[in-house]
């Protein structure tokens, strides 16, 4: 995780939620789930944090109570047509985030998916950046509204 990601998250404390870091048995246990290997950033993030909502941004991960968000939702959309090489880390309504897996794990871009969209849009280089943006946008809209 980069160091300014971290930064943000401690200084924004009040309005980030965070289910707290996971075990390597439970990462394996996604990663056996879903038959696939998670990227090294993300892996980093569930050691880290677990799950992350804040300023209207819901990142999948492992919560609380053994709920695993992203198995549940990436499951769901295999079924609808995603592909396995992607594993679904937030659901905007319209369309859903992924990772798309490669056999680099250091270089997994997050794109954007939708049924009826046959070519998925990349939307960042890897996951820690968008992670990262998202939350930076999120707050730029929370203290417009405030």
């Amino acid at each position: 995780m980069s160091e300014d990601l971290k930064k943000f998250i401690i200084e924004n404390s009040d309005e980030i939620f965070c289910t707290g870091g996971i075990s390597d048995e439970k990462i394996e246990k996604i990663e056996i789930d879903l038959q696939v290997k998670l990227p090294n950033e993300y892996r980093a993030f569930l050691k880290e944090y677990g799950m992350l909502i804040g300023f209207g941004v819901e990142i999948f991960g492992y919560g609380k109570n053994d709920i695993i968000s992203v198995s549940r939702e990436t499951k769901r959309f295999r079924d609808l047509g995603l592909e396995k090489n992607h594993i679904v880390i937030q659901n905007c309504d319209e369309w859903i985030y992924c990772i798309k897996l490669s056999e680099e794990l250091e270089k997994c871009p997050v794109i954007s998916w939708d049924r009826g969209n046959t070519a998925p849009l990349e939307v960042s280089s890897s996951f820690n950046k968008y992670l990262y943006s998202a939350l930076l946008d999120g707050k730029a809209i929370w203290d417009e509204d405030e």
